[in-house]
């Protein structure tokens, strides 16, 4: 028999989210890593006492109910939905600003929430001290393809792993896969 895992929701999400935002950068199974940040994203919203982003309210919600329902038990068996990676990586986002505001972030949302932003140069006041951090980190990245930003992601969160940086040479076949 084994043991039970007893844990709190929030640190399920934040499992979730870092587990997501790993195979994000592995350019793993898309329908595996919306899942999960959508999850995530629902747990760690409903625990966030700010409500605020920048997305509109509508916008936020459609990105959070198309998380939601594709995997919703009352969903026919045949019924389509589409996955769309800059839906799941926005909602990513948005779960590690919320995530932030109910406490500390973990390694992978830190470096997650810098990717985003160098991936997407949100340069705003909102994001204005966090863009010279995402700079540092990751260098310009948007205009870089979607598989290099990933690369990207991949090697500086690799850099961090007790083994230390590994060989990212395989990335290329990853990002071909899709």
């Amino acid at each position: 028999m084994t043991d039970s895992l007893r844990i709190s929701t929030l640190d399920a999400a934040h499992r979730q989210l870092n587990l997501a935002i790993r195979l994000l950068f592995a350019n793993a199974d898309p329908v595996a890593v919306h899942t999960l940040v959508g999850a995530a994203a629902a747990i760690l919203k409903n625990a966030s006492a700010e409500e605020d982003n920048t997305l509109a309210p509508p916008e936020y919600f459609r990105l959070m109910h198309k998380a939601q329902n594709l995997f919703s038990p009352t969903a026919a068996a045949d019924a389509l939905f589409e996955v769309d990676p800059d839906d799941t990586e926005a909602l990513a986002y948005w779960a590690v600003m919320s995530a932030g505001e109910i406490g500390a972030l973990s390694l992978e949302e830190q470096l997650y929430q810098r990717w985003y932003v160098a991936s997407h140069l949100l340069r705003d006041d909102e994001h204005e001290g966090l863009l010279g951090a995402a700079l540092q980190a990751f260098g310009d990245l948007s205009s870089k393809s979607h598989c290099e930003q990933l690369q990207a992601g991949a090697s500086v969160l690799s850099e961090f792993e007790p083994s230390g940086p590994s060989d990212s040479s395989h990335w290329k076949t990853h990002c071909d896969y899709h």
